[in-house]
C-alpha cells in the first residue's frame, strides 16, 4: 500500500506550493523568451495548431496563444488549471482551451501542427 503512494506522488505534488515555487523562478522575462523561442524553434505562425501537454498553470500556454496559435493545454492537475483560466486574460476558448486530462490516455482531438512537454512529465504515473 505504501509503495503505491510513493509511485503516485504526481497526483498530489502539481498544486499551490507548486504554483508559488516555480512561479518564482519563472518571470515574464524568461517567459516571454521562451515563447519567442518556440514560436521559432516550431515555426508556428497565426493558426497553428498547438497541443501544449502538459500545461501546468498555462505559462506558456497563454503567450503562445497571444502570439496566435491555437492552443490546447492539457493537464492532470486541477488546481494548475484553476490558476491558468485565472491568468487566460481575454483569449476565448476558441483561442485558448484547457481540459483536465490523463495524458496516459489517447487525446481525443489530433490534427496539431506541434506539441510542446516544456521541462518534464514523462514516466509519471503507470500504465
Amino acid at each position: 500500500m505504501g509503495w503505491c503512494l510513493v509511485a503516485e506522488w504526481w497526483k498530489d505534488f502539481f498544486d499551490a506550493d507548486y504554483i508559488r515555487v516555480w512561479g518564482s523562478f519563472t518571470n515574464a522575462e524568461r517567459t516571454a523568451g521562451e515563447a519567442d523561442g518556440l514560436w521559432q524553434l516550431l515555426e508556428l505562425h497565426e493558426g497553428s495548431r498547438l497541443l501544449d501537454a502538459p500545461c501546468g498553470f498555462g505559462r506558456l500556454s497563454r503567450p503562445l496563444a497571444e502570439r496566435g496559435a491555437i492552443v490546447v493545454g492539457v493537464d492532470q492537475s486541477d488546481t494548475l488549471l484553476q490558476q491558468a483560466e485565472k491568468e487566460r486574460g481575454n483569449l476565448s476558448t476558441e483561442r485558448l482551451c484547457y481540459r483536465q486530462y490523463d495524458l496516459r490516455q489517447p487525446l481525443p482531438e489530433n490534427g496539431f501542427d506541434a506539441a510542446i512537454n516544456v521541462f518534464s512529465s514523462l514516466g509519471y504515473g503507470t500504465g
